[in-house]
């Protein structure tokens, strides 16, 4: 099990500060942006990075080598206000098969973990009014691409 994970992150790049960090794959936005790992502003880069960093630093060398099971994500906490949930589906299909052929695992299951239901309510959560609309977007995503996508909502 490999943890990656920086909580409070969109995957939709924000106009509103140059120095938010994202998990866009948009190639245009990706070109203008380094790793977060390298002060930049791309969680992908910086996951594509650490991801292939472990492999060659590590995995590579075991014995009896290794395999890529699986991929969790459990992300859209930020991206549940202001609209940001109709590009969701878009913006996570064009990631998800960005980092698979990255790191060459094209088949491998991505799992969906959805959001909860005390977003919108208080605390951190309270912004997220369209959390619901975010896990419609992960359940159509893992309905609709076939490359064994499985979601697991609460």
């Amino acid at each position: 099990v490999i943890k990656w994970a920086i909580g409070g992150t969109s995957i939709e790049p924000s106009n509103a500060s140059d120095k938010s960090i994202h998990w866009s794959a948009n190639p245009e936005w990706l070109a203008n942006n380094t790793a977060t790992s390298e002060k930049g502003r791309s969680l992908l880069l910086s996951f594509i990075n650490d991801i292939d960093g472990c492999i060659d630093n590590t995995l590579s060398k075991l014995k009896n080598g290794y395999q890529i099971d699986a991929f969790l994500w459990h992300q859209g906490e930020s991206d549940s206000h202001s609209g940001k949930y109709k590009d969701y589906y878009h913006k996570l299909n064009v990631m998800v098969n960005s980092f698979r052929k990255e790191l060459g695992v094209l088949e491998v299951p991505f799992i969906v973990g959805g959001l909860g239901d005390y977003l919108g309510k208080s605390a951190f959560g309270r912004s997220c009014v369209e959390y619901e609309l975010v896990n419609q977007e992960l359940l159509r995503f893992t309905g609709y691409i076939s490359f064994n996508c499985v979601s697991v909502l609460i």
